[in-house]
């Protein structure tokens, strides 16, 4: 799967974080990242400054290291989280072989 990096997928992220319990919000801060987590409050604070293909890879991002309740989820927004995962892992999975073919030439 290809993840479009466009307005249509922020929306679908930002409901995918609403669905999994935490409130998503735009604002301006000097977090370099791309988004600040005020977990306590279960909070995300992305960016609105950062091109919106980095707001897309600052939420990708956060699906795999937040702690997502799929239990409130809806079946499309499951279904989504699903992608995005199977996508994450693809990605990783090229790293690691382009880190294998490096690792080979230097040898």
């Amino acid at each position: 799967m290809a993840i479009k990096y466009n307005d249509n997928t922020y929306k679908k992220l930002n409901d995918l974080l609403k669905g999994g319990g935490y409130q998503v919000r735009s604002g301006k801060g000097n977090f370099n990242t791309g988004h600040c987590v005020l977990e306590a409050k279960k909070v995300v604070v992305v960016n609105r400054y950062h091109s919106i293909e980095a707001q897309v890879r600052s939420l990708i991002e956060l699906t795999q290291s937040l702690n997502l309740n799929e239990e409130t989820m809806s079946d499309a927004q499951r279904k989504f989280y699903k992608e995005i995962s199977s996508f994450i892992e693809a990605e990783q999975a090229q790293m690691n072989f382009a880190d294998v073919d490096a690792n080979k030439d230097k040898a």
